[in-house]
């Protein structure tokens, strides 16, 4: 039954289109602290300070990619799980990303006057997944009859599941420093609130067509921070501390071109205690459909 909840899990959370949202050269607050290189002033029309007045800031993104996309879009768009696109015994790989980003607090200062230079602080609170599964795994969830005795079904089912979140409190500078290149950097104190990963290293399966009866071999491993129940102050996350770095260069060029690059979120986070279930064994699920 555990195969069954991971495959139930995957179905759920992967039943999204693929959309990337993303920011760049909008002048807004989120912009420039996620791309430190990047000014949230505009001379001679904004004040010296620039504050969200603790109105939250989101942004997310999602992914999918691989043969599984096309299955899921077609139980979105006509509700009826199409796995013509799958393959079957070549354990191809589909790709899962989710995140979320919500800045709770900004505040940008301006320390001279000309906008060469900006200063700022804020909070927020970011969350992550990310997964890969095999075509096999989609198959299951059409029907167990796209599997037979005769295929070599070993490892058919592997892969990894892992998440996420926690709070990130930062301090960032601005610098132009010449006319055409400025910098940026931001400096981080993370707060860890949750992480778990969820990862099948051997799987096997065998079925008995005639009583529609399979017997499941997993073996793998299930880590997490939160094994007992989740408690309020776990929201915290003080016994979860951290640290990170995001920089980045804008350069503009004489052909009007703007280039930007940026190293984000490079950090670690110390998880104060993680609880580690390992599973090794066989199971006989009966009425699969």
């Amino acid at each position: 039954m555990r195969f069954l909840f991971l495959c139930f899990f995957l179905l759920l959370v992967s039943i999204v289109k693929a959309q990337q949202l993303a920011q760049y050269n909008t002048g807004t607050l989120f912009d420039s602290f996620e791309n430190p290189a990047q000014r949230a002033f505009i001379p001679d029309s904004s004040r010296q300070f620039a504050f969200n007045f603790f109105v939250p800031n989101t942004g997310a993104n999602s992914s999918f990619i691989g043969n599984g996309r096309q299955s899921l879009l077609s139980l979105i768009n006509h509700g009826t799980y199409n796995s013509s696109n799958l393959n079957n015994g070549l354990r191809s790989q589909n790709k899962l990303s989710l995140n979320s980003n919500t800045y709770w607090f900004m505040l940008k200062v301006f320390t001279r006057l000309n906008g060469d230079q900006e200063w700022g602080i804020s909070a927020q609170t970011k969350a992550d997944g990310r997964g890969n599964f095999t075509d096999e795994t989609l198959l299951l969830l059409d029907s167990y009859k796209n599997f037979d005795n005769e295929t070599n079904n070993a490892n058919l089912f592997n892969g990894r599941l892992n998440g996420e979140a926690y709070h990130q409190f930062s301090l960032s500078f601005r610098k132009k420093v010449t006319p055409e290149l400025a910098f940026g950097v931001k400096l981080s104190a993370l707060l860890g609130v949750y992480y778990s990963q969820f990862s099948i290293d051997q799987s096997a399966f065998s079925i008995d067509k005639n009583s529609t009866a399979a017997s499941l071999f997993l073996q793998g491993n299930y880590t997490t921070t939160n094994l007992k129940q989740f408690a309020k102050s776990d929201l915290l996350g003080l016994k979860n501390p951290g640290a990170a770095i995001t920089f980045g260069m804008q350069a503009q060029l004489d052909n009007g071109i703007l280039l930007q690059a940026n190293v984000k979120d490079l950090g670690v986070i110390r998880w104060h205690k993680t609880s580690v279930i390992d599973f090794n064994g066989t199971e006989t699920v009966d009425r699969i459909t």
